[in-house]
């Protein structure tokens, strides 16, 4: 209906224009004819002034084809009279035009009376149709409030956008509200660009988080979120994984190179230990195939070069995005340190990565 009156507002305006152009050309015309009786006089016309103005005034002007300020007149009274002509012929097809959409307004109008009572008194018991029917209606009312097609477009986005859209927005509610208690809990020693990029960092966790959990790789509590997240998921799901992982993105993304971490050793353990055998694994070494380099070293001079450096497990933890937990586990030798990480504790303790890793795993009672 908006686009009717928008429509209709324009051709107003149209039929407006053309009316003043037919008075103009009209206005014209009278002068033009004034001017031609004026000149008729003084030329001393002998014939009578018949009903019919414009073929009196023709039949006089011929009397005096060689005077040219007289064919001039009659030229323009001619010009405004065509003008005038078209200018009504035209103003006539717009008022049929004009009749033709407010009749089909009118109709509209009842067909959408009679749908709204019969979405208030539905002549049906289809629950779903009713709460569609209602949604519907809802949806325009709201686009007419704001005068826009955007509501209605947002409205029938497909449904995968729509879970984006959610998913980003409560990602970025979860950064806010963490924002809003460090503000009152701040010293003063947080930067201003702290506040403006969280929200963005807590956007995109949000997003990372919900794909992992849509692959099937994270679980809730003790039930698997692929199951759950194989179908249509509820918005209040979505929403409950989006505000988390923007509340907690620095656990979040903990959580996301945990994932990975644990998805490419697995990936590497299966093709070095049992999985499908690498071409030529199987050689002996009189073959003289080099056996292949272990993905997985002993922090064996791990824990004395991070004392050296004065960095304790927090510290190696907060720098390379993991737990504490797993920091201490291979500072205290009880599990390997992977290919990953080993360069990326050598270049933050400043140490040839020799030095600090081994194959083999000292007896317990030298791992202190």
């Amino acid at each position: 209906m908006a686009d009717f009156d928008d429509d209709a507002g324009n051709l107003v305006k149209q039929r407006n224009a053309i009316e003043n152009r037919m008075w103009k050309a009209q206005n014209e015309m009278k002068a033009a004819a004034t001017e031609i009786e004026t000149r008729l006089q003084v030329l001393g016309s002998k014939k009578p002034l018949k009903p019919d103005v414009w073929k009196s005034l023709q039949d006089r002007v011929s009397e005096f084809s060689d005077n040219e300020p007289l064919l001039e007149a009659w030229g323009a009274f001619v010009d405004a009279d065509t003008r005038r002509y078209n200018s009504r012929t035209e103003l006539k097809s717009l008022d049929n035009n004009i009749d033709t959409r407010e009749q089909t307004r009118d109709s509209l109008n009842d067909t959408l009376n009679k749908l709204r009572s019969d979405i208030q008194n539905p002549p049906f018991n289809d629950t779903g149709l009713k709460g569609f029917l209602g949604q519907l209606l809802w949806i325009k009312r709201l686009g007419a409030v704001f005068n826009s097609d955007f509501v209605f477009s947002a409205a029938t986005m497909p449904s995968i956008m729509l879970t984006l859209v959610l998913t980003i927005s409560m990602g970025a509610l979860g950064s806010v509200i963490f924002l809003t208690t460090a503000y009152f809990e701040d010293d003063g020693s947080t930067p201003f660009s702290w506040y403006l990029f969280r929200p963005f960092l807590g956007m995109v966790t949000a997003f990372a988080i919900f794909v992992l959990a849509k692959a099937g790789q994270l679980t809730l509590s003790t039930g698997g979120m692929s199951d759950g997240l194989s179908e249509d998921l509820s918005p209040y799901v979505i929403s409950f994984l989006a505000i988390i992982s923007g509340l907690l993105s620095e656990q979040a993304i903990n959580r996301i190179s945990g994932v990975g971490q644990n998805f490419f050793k697995n990936r590497v353990t299966g093709h070095l230990g049992g999985g499908e055998e690498e071409p030529g694994q199987n050689q002996t070494a009189g073959a003289g195939e080099p056996e292949p380099a272990p993905t997985e070293l002993w922090g064996v001079g791990l824990k004395a070069a991070s004392d050296a450096a004065g960095r304790d497990a927090d510290a190696l933890a907060a720098d390379i995005g993991l737990t504490k937990e797993v920091v201490e586990s291979w500072l205290n030798l009880d599990a390997p340190v992977p290919a990953d990480q080993q360069k990326a504790l050598a270049e933050l303790l400043g140490a040839e990565a020799a030095a600090l890793f081994s194959a083999e795993k000292p007896d317990t009672g030298t791992a202190g």
